[in-house]
């Protein structure tokens, strides 16, 4: 799945400061949650808006992965090995926040079609 050295979507994160991956990953989460998703105006003297698309479909289908697949904290860490100084930070950020995504996607879900009992 990973190509050696991890993803290049991990590489690009590494162009983020330190200072501001935990805000660009709640962020993100945000938006996988119903909110408001982080701008890309906020974050163009940082990516290309190609490189910016990259990165925040690399960390919203991980996010979304580590939901579906009921990934513990030693998996998740795994899947981000590429990244560097950054892993723990993504690592916590994704722990932190899986009950507010577990939530969004189980509502849903059921909007999806009626409940019946």
């Amino acid at each position: 799945m990973a190509e050696e050295g991890g993803f290049p979507q991990q590489k690009l994160l590494e162009k983020c400061p330190q200072n501001q991956i935990s805000t660009l990953l709640h962020g993100l989460i945000d938006g996988i949650c119903g909110k408001c998703p982080p701008r890309y105006q906020d974050y163009a003297k940082i990516w290309s808006l190609e490189e910016w698309w990259n990165v925040c479909d690399y960390f919203k289908e991980l996010a979304k992965d580590t939901l579906k697949n009921i990934w513990s904290k030693d998996e998740i860490a795994a899947h981000l090995e590429g990244l560097g100084s950054s892993k723990q930070e993504v690592l916590d950020v994704f722990w932190v926040r899986r009950e507010d995504m577990q939530q969004h996607l189980r509502q849903e879900t059921c909007a999806i079609s009626r409940t019946q009992l």
